[in-house]
């Protein structure tokens, strides 16, 4: 919130997992694909969520087709001059993306950690997002910029390699642990990514996204 000349606004910031939008007859995931009437009614769900929500600025995860959401965000009213950013894709993972109300003043994707991120004693097996994370500078008000960041972090599905036997208990249990040690690698990063942000900037900073934990879980904690 901010008053001025003596009126308050509010400003609503939402983060929105869009579990797997994709196109109609498009594959995702393997083999997994919607119908064009699945994929009609993914989009009416979409947009129902969104007139709920009624936020100004949103971060979106599991995009996996730009198209998709940008039709959603055409029709839904109160967004429809709306500007949308849309963050990389690796491989065939989905993207991150926003959508604001207010102007976007500048942007930026995160694909790999910063050069200096290391963890004194321990050796850091990964050094890249296995999602791309997207921010945003936004003017929300005539003197005001707010850094918005987009994080879509490691599930806990575990992480196996090729080869292996997924359905193994031992290799269940190490493909956790890889998930596990991926996100504490990437909560790091985004955190040293922002603080680097903080230290040459006076804009307030906005944390969003899928950090697929719980508040007080360690990860979640180190952002």
């Amino acid at each position: 919130n901010w008053t001025m000349h003596k009126k308050r606004k509010i400003i609503k910031v939402g983060t929105f997992n869009l579990l797997n939008l994709a196109l109609a007859n498009r594959s995702f995931y393997g083999h997994q694909s919607y119908s064009t009437q699945e994929y009609e009614q993914k989009k009416a769900w979409v947009k129902q969520q969104l007139l709920k929500m009624d936020a100004d600025i949103i971060g979106f995860q599991e995009v996996f087709d730009v198209a998709a959401l940008q039709a959603v965000i055409d029709n839904t009213p109160g967004y429809e001059a709306a500007t949308l950013l849309i963050s990389e894709k690796r491989g065939g993972a989905p993207a991150v993306a926003i959508v604001s109300k207010f102007p976007i003043k500048s942007s930026a994707v995160y694909t790999h950690f910063p050069e200096r991120l290391d963890i004194e004693g321990l050796e850091v097996p990964f050094d890249q997002f296995s999602r791309p994370v997207l921010s945003a500078s936004i003017q929300i008000a005539p003197s005001l910029e707010v850094a918005v960041f987009v994080a879509h972090l490691k599930s806990k599905r575990p992480l196996v390699p090729e080869g292996k036997d997924r359905h193994d208990p031992r290799e269940q249990a190490k493909g956790a642990a890889r998930s596990l040690l991926m996100r504490a690698c990437e909560s790091n990063a985004l955190r040293h990514i922002m603080l680097d942000s903080l230290e040459n900037s006076q804009l307030p900073h906005i944390a969003l996204g899928d950090f697929n934990d719980t508040h007080t879980a360690v990860t979640t904690q180190i952002i």
